[in-house]
């Protein structure tokens, strides 16, 4: 027995059949928590799968990527390739407020009015991205903060925005995303009822677990939950996509779903993956008879597509400075 804070906890051990078992735990304040880690539990190989193959797909992960509190970021930030990048800046953000900056790295809150997911734009040679940021409206109970980070990689850079580790179970989320985790997410996001439950503290955290949900096809499992977070936050269109795509599933008002999804491909979206589920919905609508907005309404998500980096979990467009 242990005592720890509040927060998420990730327990292994080697087991007697000689390999490594973890488990994901939400700790709560003045709630004990069990652990049970069973050897006969493992995800088992199919059949269709050789050996190898599926000893390279549970060993090949990535080190999960944003794990450092925003402070610690700063103090421990190396820079010097960033010098490769003449001209880095901030060149404005929407609905949100700058709150700290080293060379190639900057901190955001929400405003405390928000009626569009926020954003930041940097420009950096002579492009400028545009990248959706993960915060909410200020709360002065509750710290939603993010960040965005420039890195150089081969043949250029890359631009990411990421939940800061005090949001500890959406910050859990986004790295289990990032590393390649997913079976690990979706177990953890059927099971994180405090993160969906409280969505009006940290909804951008409880969309992203949406995603998740919807990634392995159990969304549909909590249709209530998905219609309170396309209506009580309309400005974040990814509620209204994830909503949209229950329906079509279910076959139940596609009326409705449609209506959904036209009203969210005019609204910036947050997260990548929202971007392209709505693409996709809209694509292979169920019915045949399109109306001129919809079809216009996949002509400029579709011209779109080439500037989006669809490696970036938080949406992220290139255009010329």
């Amino acid at each position: 027995q242990f005592e720890l804070r509040p927060g998420l906890y990730e327990v292994s051990a080697v087991l007697e059949d000689g390999q490594q078992h973890s488990e994901l735990v939400e700790i709560r304040s003045g709630e004990r928590s069990a652990i049970v880690l069973d050897a006969g539990v493992g995800q088992r190989k199919p059949d269709n799968v050789s050996s190898i193959e599926w000893t390279f797909r549970q060993s090949k992960f990535n080190e999960p990527r944003f794990t450092q509190t925003v402070e610690s970021m700063y103090a421990e930030r190396d820079d010097s390739k960033l010098n490769q990048i003449p001209g880095i800046e901030l060149v404005e953000a929407t609905g949100a407020t700058n709150t700290g900056e080293s060379p190639g790295l900057w901190s955001f809150e929400g405003n405390s009015q928000i009626d569009a997911v926020p954003t930041a734009t940097l420009r950096l040679n002579e492009r400028e991205v545009t990248i959706s940021l993960p915060i909410t409206p200020r709360d002065v109970t509750y710290r939603n903060s993010c960040a965005v980070r420039v890195d150089t990689k081969p043949g250029g850079f890359e631009v990411r925005a990421w939940i800061s580790r005090e949001r500890t179970i959406a910050n859990a989320f986004m790295n289990m995303l990032a590393s390649g985790q997913m079976r690990q997410a979706a177990h953890m996001a059927g099971h994180a009822d405090s993160l969906l439950r409280d969505k009006y503290q940290d909804p951008t955290g409880a969309a992203l677990g949406g995603i998740i949900l919807h990634k392995v096809g159990n969304l549909g499992e909590r249709v209530a939950w998905v219609e309170n977070l396309a209506r009580d936050f309309a400005w974040m269109p990814d509620g209204k996509v994830l909503l949209a795509s229950v329906l079509v599933e279910k076959r139940e008002t596609l009326d409705v779903a449609r209506q959904l999804a036209l009203e969210a491909s005019a609204q910036r979206m947050l997260y990548t993956d929202s971007y392209s589920i709505l693409l996709d919905l809209l694509r292979r609508w169920p019915t045949k008879h399109e109306s001129e907005t919809h079809r216009d309404a996949v002509t400029k998500l579709a011209a779109r597509s080439p500037y989006i980096d669809w490696n970036s979990m938080c949406l992220s467009e290139t255009s010329e400075a």
